[in-house]
């Protein structure tokens, strides 16, 4: 078998060589030996020769040449952050939180603060220790002297436990004015100095604030009680307690101001021994006074044993403006009172009627008139 099958490729090869010469007309013996060189590989320097393969020799396996490969980095999965961790930072110190808050009221972003002193200026003052200021930033707010107070102008509003057990409540009344006056003087349209004080707090319990108050370099607080204008108000904690307590202790043991009103009896007659007094006049009505005319009065008091009646008497102030009572009753120790607008009369309220205000808020002066057109009493701002 293994024979037939080498005659066969001989006779191809003889047979595939026959062709070739047919086809070519020259160097047909170079040609045949270059066109069979390729089956076998030439070595230099040899002598050229034809192998024949021998079959029964095992062909060595052909040498494949691996590809290498390129190098994979390792991954790992998820993939790595790269991108800088929070570095949270821990704070040993505790942060302490009061409650409620510590109060510092502020006018139109000004946040105050305590100890430091501002400029503010008295627009009005509305009685002995309190004011309306126009603030550095030019809005308004009202101040109250921190520390002290002053009697109010109604007697009855006045209790003999504030004062040292001052009986004579008319008198204290009489000191209110007085003080509201002074303070007038001193202050309006003035500047002057406030400072906060931390012991007490900014404001008090109708909003107010509650400042020192200095007129230049001088506490104006001392000054009022050392003239007897003021008491030390002892019901809250401030810093000057101590000081304004020796300044008032002095101004008791020499009767100065309203501490003379222990050594006086309770009034029983007007300036000019009537028993009908002007107890207190509201002059500057709140808001717009042509608007809230009924908040401008005259308050009367009958200080008398007995009963008055009113009719035929009239009060008049410097520009010759007049009200006539009617016939109304006054009794003892009560108050009448007459409202500049437009109302019902009762037996404690009367209107004048008028439809403008009647008292100037700058300057005037009331006068009480009797039926005989003798003055009875007057009242001067």
């Amino acid at each position: 078998m293994r024979t037939a099958l080498i005659m066969l490729i001989l006779v191809a090869l003889v047979l595939s060589g026959c062709s070739y010469k047919g086809t070519h007309s020259n160097n047909t013996s170079n040609k045949f030996i270059e066109e069979e060189t390729p089956l076998t590989t030439p070595t230099p320097h040899k002598e050229e020769t034809e192998t024949i393969p021998d079959i029964n020799q095992t062909p060595e396996p052909e040498q494949i040449t691996p590809v290498p490969e390129e190098p994979v980095e390792e991954s790992s999965w998820p993939p790595e952050k790269t991108t800088k961790p929070y570095v949270i930072t821990y704070n040993p110190t505790p942060t302490t939180i009061s409650w409620p808050p510590e109060e510092k009221p502020s006018s139109a972003g000004i946040l105050y603060e305590y100890g430091v002193r501002y400029r503010v200026k008295v627009a009005k003052v509305i009685d002995g220790v309190t004011f309306r200021a126009i603030m550095p930033d030019g809005s308004e707010e009202y101040i109250r002297f921190l520390g002290i107070d002053t009697p109010e102008t109604i007697p009855s509003e006045n209790t003999q436990e504030e004062y040292g057990n001052i009986t004579n409540l008319e008198c204290l009344a009489e000191w209110g004015e007085k003080a509201k006056e002074f303070t007038t003087s001193m202050l309006e349209n003035r500047n002057v100095s406030i400072e906060f004080d931390s012991l007490a707090g900014m404001t008090g319990y109708y909003g107010r604030f509650l400042a020192y108050v200095y007129l230049q370099d001088d506490d104006f607080a001392e000054i009022l009680i050392e003239q007897g204008y003021a008491r030390v108000y002892t019901e809250v904690d401030y810093t000057k307690k101590s000081g304004y307590l020796e300044y008032q202790k002095s101004a008791i043991d020499n009767s100065t101001g309203l501490w003379a009103c222990k050594n006086q009896l309770q009034q029983k007659t007007g300036k000019f021994g009537g028993l009908v007094i002007i107890l207190d006049v509201h002059y500057d009505a709140d808001g717009d006074d042509s608007v809230n005319l009924n908040d401008e009065y005259i308050v009367l008091k009958n200080i008398g044993d007995s009963a008055v009646n009113l009719q035929g008497w009239y009060m008049e102030d410097v520009s010759l403006n007049k009200y006539y009572f009617p016939d109304i009753l006054i009794q003892s120790g009560s108050t009448l009172t007459v409202h500049s607008g437009i109302g019902i009369n009762t037996p404690e309220n009367l209107y004048w009627g008028s439809g403008i205000e009647i008292w100037d808020n700058h300057h005037d002066t009331v006068y009480l008139y009797n039926l005989s057109r003798h003055l009875v009493d007057y009242y001067t701002w």
